[in-house]
């Protein structure tokens, strides 16, 4: 199976290490630039509403070289990756091209500098043009291999244009060869050995003039619309229209909009180049999945990473997207999920914090936008305008008696509301109202706590997504089969309302009828959003094919447009049973 890496690709190059170590053909990365930024989306909720959420950032610590020694790190890492015929592009600008370049000649070595690729990312307009300076519109891509001079495995890339015709209708400066039957131009001989011209004049690619001068024969090829093309090696300067701006790319792929997405016509011309077919390639920093879509359609083998859950929810949606077509083959598109980055509060809790629970309180609460409230209140641990704050350790699940509890304290300091802030939650929280009478009139939220929250200080509760109210309905349907309706799946940030569309912030959900083993989720239904429709469906109706008896409970696994993986097991009820009340029992994601 393709791997798709949810976590910090530091935490996924060391456990690679060991399966993998000298295994992967091409490694192709576009990581941060270090342009002093924080980058975000625009999410679609529904028909008309929009969601800003941050998708990653890209700000580094002046003067220290942490965007150096981040990079240093994990390049090193993926050294040990590569094959010793493979090679890594590096995406780049001119930020930290000559930093890298440095890195990478000191971790694989001068000899093993291949070219560095100019790629024109967008046309000289606008500010660019009007600034005090030329228009910075291109970007570098930095090719190393693992050992010196080792050849690229794949096909070597040629760019084309369709020759103009003169008025007889003939390619205009060509000469028809009446032995190939066929059009050429020519040039010059430059450079070329006289063995050169030898072998090329067996070749009948040399044509001599009645002066003696010596030409290159460059024949044109003949399209399937007819037209004569002239085809020549690709440079190193790539701005030909097949690797044109992403601006200028399909509404389909326009619509992914991911902040510093890449065309995918940049990654089939170095995939296509750089790779052997059925080849294994990488992509650390993936982004919105351009590598793994265009490995998968060329017929390499794919790893990903991001520790982005944007990221990787909208890679995964254009993979799923991919399996879905119906001429792809699906067991060679089945694809795993892994989450290194589940463990990961764990960990800082134990090395930043040193396992003090005070501290990691104090450090959540800032984060999180909240002042603390001092020792003396073991349940409301900080105050957020009228608001009580409750933070559970790292690993604890928060039950809901201790949401009862925390309400109480809010209500005795005469605070309105409660935040409960965890990493961990009791399946039954998916149904706040089923227990608002027990809060005594305090409104509650739930919110997780993110798996990187120490990089989001200072963004503020705005960026602290709620955790949903989620309900769902299984009943037989009385045909031999089960019907699995999605009531509700919505969450909200602070300050902002519920949006009206009970389904709004859902961007898939399946439903699996094996529910037993702890294997891979494999959905017996599933549906998502596309860029042409922006709801998914509501009800999975599931046939048993003449199964005399179907399962008691189904799985129900929901994604929202964050990225947040919930699943639940819901017991099937009789077709005639009442209204659905979305019952459900176990919360594993």
């Amino acid at each position: 199976r393709h791997l798709l890496f949810h976590g910090d690709n530091k935490d996924v190059l060391g456990f690679l290490r060991g399966p993998h170590r000298e295994a992967i053909d091409l490694i192709y990365i576009d990581p941060p630039f270090d342009i002093g930024l924080d980058f975000g989306l625009r999410l679609p909720l529904g028909e008309a509403g929009r969601l800003d959420t941050p998708a990653y950032s890209d700000r580094w610590n002046p003067g220290e070289g942490s965007h150096t020694h981040m990079m240093w790190e994990r390049l090193r890492l993926m050294r040990d990756l590569l094959k010793p015929s493979g090679c890594i592009f590096l995406h780049c600008d001119w930020r930290s091209s000559a930093v890298m370049r440095l890195v990478l000649d000191e971790l694989f070595g001068p000899a093993c500098f291949r070219n560095e690729i100019v790629w024109r990312r967008a046309p000289n307009l606008g500010r660019q043009a009007a600034s005090n300076q030329l228009g910075r519109v291109a970007e570098s891509i930095l090719v190393y291999s693992a050992r010196p001079g080792t050849p690229f495995l794949g096909t070597p890339p040629t760019k084309s244009h369709a020759v103009p015709l003169d008025a007889k209708g003939r390619p205009r400066g060509a000469q028809w060869d009446d032995e190939q039957q066929g059009y050429f131009t020519t040039a010059p001989r430059g450079d070329y050995t006289d063995q050169s011209i030898a072998r090329l004049r067996a070749q009948g690619r040399i044509h001599d003039t009645p002066s003696g001068k010596v030409y290159v024969k460059y024949f044109l090829r003949r399209g399937d619309d007819g037209r004569w093309y002239k085809d020549q090696p690709v440079d190193t300067i790539w701005d030909d229209d097949q690797v044109r701006p992403l601006r200028h790319c399909s509404r389909e792929e326009l619509a992914v909009g991911y902040a510093t997405q890449k065309p995918e016509g940049l990654l089939r011309r170095i995939i296509a180049w750089a790779s052997p077919p059925g080849g294994l390639v990488a992509d650390f920093f993936c982004g919105s999945g351009t590598t793994g879509v265009v490995a998968q359609r060329l017929g390499r083998r794919w790893i990903m990473a991001d520790a982005s859950p944007v990221a990787v929810r909208i890679a995964r949606g254009r993979l799923i997207g991919e399996a879905a077509r119906p001429d792809v083959e699906p067991s060679a598109a089945a694809f795993e999920v892994w989450r290194p980055d589940e463990h990961h509060a764990h960990a800082w809790f134990a090395t930043a914090c040193g396992g003090d629970v005070d501290r990691h309180r104090r450090l959540v609460l800032e984060a999180f936008g909240a002042e603390v409230s001092g020792p003396t209140d073991p349940l409301v641990h900080g105050i957020a305008g009228d608001q009580a704050v409750h933070v559970r350790p790292p690993g604890k699940v928060l039950e809901v008696d201790q949401v009862v509890a925390a309400a109480g304290a809010a209500m005795r300091r005469g605070l309105p509301r409660l935040c409960c802030l965890a990493d961990r939650f009791d399946a039954t929280l998916h149904h706040m109202e089923a227990h608002a009478a027990a809060f005594g009139g305090v409104s509650v939220r739930l919110v997780p706590i993110p798996a990187r929250w120490s990089q989001a200080e200072g963004a503020g509760r705005d960026s602290w997504p709620g955790f949903p109210e989620l309900a769902v309905d299984a009943r037989f349907d009385g045909k031999g089969g089960v019907r699995v309706e999605l009531l509700r799946c919505r969450w909200t940030i602070e300050g902002d309302s519920e949006a009206k569309d009970p389904r709004a912030m859902v961007e898939w959900w399946g439903v699996a009828t094996e529910t037993d083993g702890a294997g891979p989720f494999i959905p017996a239904w599933q549906d998502q959003r596309t860029w042409r429709r922006r709801c998914v469906e509501s009800v999975a109706n599931i046939p048993f094919g003449g199964r005399a008896r179907g399962p008691s409970t189904v799985r129900v696994r929901v994604m929202d447009i964050l990225g947040r993986p919930w699943s639940v097991d819901v017991p099937i009820r009789p077709s005639d049973s009442g209204p659905a009340d979305g019952g459900l029992t176990r919360l594993d994601g």
